[in-house]
């Protein structure tokens, strides 16, 4: 027994349901069809090929844009050196800042001996040692500020030392980390 694919009428004969089929306005529907639904199935194939492959290109291009930072994030880090990022460098004018603090923390002390030497030579004398130690504790105190600058810019230092040992020990763990995936 054999079947119309289009109507679904039955026929003796394969011969016999072929013939129909060709007049068969169902059935010519049907393998249209078929035919449009292989074509369809095919367009999305070759589409989700160039998809596969566009997905592919992108991957490809993201790995090697990565890649690249990597090598420029590499030489922007070799290009700073200790000697190129000490605070002495980067911050020159703190250094001058310090000195100047040095030569007014001088300056107070000179200041001091001339008032005891002046107020000595009136009979003031007692006044002018106020003056002397007032002088050695304001040049104290503006020596050590300019110490708390120093200790400041020796953090700097020592903060950007730390932070490229840090980079370079990652490195490495990341180069022994995938010889051991291998």
């Amino acid at each position: 027994m054999w079947y119309c694919d289009g109507c679904q009428d039955t026929f003796e004969t394969e011969k016999e349901a072929l013939e129909h089929e060709k007049t068969c306005q169902k059935a010519i529907d049907f393998v249209k069809n078929q035919e449009e639904e292989k074509k369809l199935k095919e367009k999305i194939k070759e589409e989700e090929k160039i998809l596969l492959e566009e997905k592919r290109q992108r991957n490809r291009e993201a790995k090697l844009l990565l890649q690249n930072k990597i090598l420029e994030e590499e030489k922007e880090l070799e290009l700073f050196t200790y000697h190129t990022m000490t605070s002495d460098n980067r911050f020159p004018y703190l250094n001058i800042y310090i000195s100047l603090l040095k030569f007014f923390a001088v300056l107070a002390i000179f200041g001091g001996i001339v008032a005891l030497v002046i107020s000595a030579d009136g009979g003031f004398g007692t006044i002018g040692f106020f003056f002397l130690i007032y002088s050695f504790f304001a040049a104290l105190g503006i020596l050590v500020f300019s110490e708390v600058i120093r200790l400041l810019l020796d953090f700097h230092d020592n903060n950007h030392v730390n932070t490229k040992v840090k980079i370079k020990t990652l490195k490495i763990l990341e180069k022994i980390s995938d010889k051991l995936d291998k």
